[in-house]
């Protein structure tokens, strides 16, 4: 993903929490903003799919140089942790990385001819393995074939929620 464009809200800088995240870790609105992007673009590089497994929120300290900075993105509600997944979201526009799938695209995921959960070839849909809501993309590699029955079942959840 490295060269590609980071969508973030127009009406970030009169978003009450950004001004809050600012006051409380003592930053300038510019630094401010630069640190949430430095977050969200280490998110979009070198997650997989937006979502990083295994690793403490306080890495984020660390990697943007601002200590304080994940509690902040917790009590903002744009850090979410969920088991064993850490997931920036909020203030990046869900957007930028949902796509159209397009018919060549789609074709290609339903060729599988079957649910990748229980194997049915009836009522076969796309289905984000991460979901977008989750950090996840409409790359190939983060699609599958479910079943009509299955994809419902699976709801918004992660791979690891869903067992």
């Amino acid at each position: 993903m490295a060269g590609d464009w980071i969508k973030i809200k127009t009406n970030l800088r009169t978003d009450m929490k950004f001004m809050q995240l600012g006051v409380s870790l003592n930053l300038a609105e510019e630094e401010t903003f630069f640190a949430l992007y430095r977050t969200a673009c280490w998110f979009s590089t070198h997650g997989k799919y937006g979502v990083f497994y295994n690793l403490d929120h306080l890495v984020i300290d660390d990697y943007v140089g601002i200590p304080g900075m994940s509690q902040g993105l917790l009590d903002a509600g744009w850090l979410e942790v969920k088991g064993d997944a850490l997931m920036l979201k909020g203030f990046v526009d869900l957007t930028s990385i949902r796509k159209s799938l397009g018919a060549k695209v789609r074709a290609q995921i339903l060729s599988a001819a079957a649910c990748s959960i229980c194997g049915s070839t009836e009522q076969l849909e796309v289905d984000h393995i991460i979901p977008i809501s989750k950090g996840g993309t409409s790359n190939v590699d983060n699609l599958q074939a479910l079943c009509r029955r299955c994809n419902i079942a699976k709801g918004n959840r992660l791979p690891k929620e869903s067992t």
